[in-house]
């Protein structure tokens, strides 16, 4: 498990949240390669503020997609619009990339954290991979969280405190709902466009490019805060202990 932040620096609140996102070339077992990148830089006065309809105010980003060397699965090239040929002219990942990303988290205000959806099992556990095959790292005091979690728990807080969170909306299900008074209680699904509908009421406009992932996660934990950020801020942990995918 990935060291929490100490005592200490807990008491600093997170000032900047880098919503993050990937597409790749496939799923874990087939030892994915990055094709899209994107970082959202956002300050925390801007989460924290009235959740006006334009969206909390993106102050910096980084949109890089990469050569992966390794042919895309045909779903992947499906979902994403990315393929082998469309890529050819892109560079790979080297010592180049991890250098503009450095320097895009350095210009952050401090603490910076990155904010990934199922970032835990996927995202930043890819990322290490990518950082090692060509000896890179990222600054060793850059925060992450795994934005699933938090809502996770924020919903369940929400069932606690008395209140009907998203999640436990009931709906009716085929002919037995329709014929049923009672509606059926649906599972609660954590995928990012599920948790989406249920904060903001529609569907999210694209998915599965990373710079809209970005933009569809980014209002998502705005409408969770100021609690996402109460929440980051204790259990966020360093990037740095993150273990490699392969």
């Amino acid at each position: 498990m990935a060291e929490g932040r100490s005592d200490a620096d807990a008491r600093r609140p997170i000032q900047s949240f880098v919503i993050f996102d990937t597409e790749t070339t496939g799923l874990p077992k087939q030892e994915p390669k990055i094709t899209e990148m994107c970082f959202l830089g956002v300050g925390r006065k801007y989460l924290e503020g009235s959740k006006v309809a334009v969206g909390p105010r993106v102050t910096n980003q980084l949109l890089l997609c990469v050569d992966p060397r390794k042919r895309l699965e045909p779903e992947a090239a499906s979902i994403t619009g990315l393929d082998n040929e469309t890529l050819a002219d892109q560079k790979p990942f080297d010592t180049d990339m991890v250098q503009l990303m450095s320097i895009f988290l350095s210009r952050l205000p401090k603490p910076v954290c990155l904010v990934a959806h199922n970032g835990d099992w996927f995202d930043y556990p890819l990322l290490v991979s990518e950082l090692r095959q060509v000896s890179g790292k990222l600054q060793g005091d850059l925060l992450c969280v795994d934005s699933i979690k938090a809502f996770k728990t924020l919903e369940n807080q929400e069932a606690g405190n008395g209140q009907s969170p998203a999640s436990n909306r009931e709906v009716p299900q085929g002919d037995a709902g329709r014929l049923s008074s009672t509606p059926i209680p649906r599972k609660p699904s954590y995928k990012l466009e599920e948790v989406y509908r249920r904060c903001i009421g529609e569907a999210p406009p694209i998915c599965h490019t990373a710079a809209d992932d970005c933009l569809t996660l980014l209002k998502v934990v705005r409408d969770f805060s100021p609690g996402f950020l109460e929440w980051a801020d204790k259990e966020s942990k360093y990037f740095r202990n993150i273990p490699p995918m392969y």
